[in-house]
């Protein structure tokens, strides 16, 4: 569910237990109340969800934020200059797994200095890794 389905639950559940202490009849003013804790209840769950899938959402789409971020911080034309151009094709480009965590420190590096993400990569495991030379069996 998606954040504006979750924050009307929470909006019905705010009018039903208006109308829970509106009305005169006891009955009927405990079911609109157990019916809007209900409701209410799915409802704030649901909104967090959605808030939570929508960040994960942003985190996984940082290659466009890191353009956008490049666009409008450090040097604008140039930045769109780098973006118009296509990047160079790499052959062996796989996508990795990198925690939550490290991904956030890794784009506030980034954009700290001004950098692309893989470029930081790549210079963290160049000087960081020792080397191996690939041995290949015919």
């Amino acid at each position: 569910m998606n954040q504006t389905p979750a924050a009307l639950l929470v909006l019905a559940a705010a009018a039903l237990s208006h109308a829970a202490s509106m009305t005169s009849h006891a009955q009927a003013s405990l079911v609109l109340t157990l019916c809007a804790v209900a409701i209410g209840v799915w409802g704030v769950v649901s909104l967090v969800v959605a808030g939570a899938r929508e960040r994960e959402l942003l985190i996984d789409g940082h290659a466009r934020l890191d353009v956008l971020d490049r666009v409008g911080v450090r040097e604008p034309v140039r930045a769109l200059k780098e973006v118009v151009r296509p990047a160079p094709a790499r052959v062996d480009r796989y996508p990795l797994e990198i925690s939550v965590d490290t991904q956030s420190k890794l784009n506030a590096v980034a954009r700290l200095e001004g950098r692309d993400r893989s470029e930081l990569l790549d210079e963290l495991i160049r000087k960081h890794l020792p080397e191996f030379e690939e041995t290949r069996v015919a």
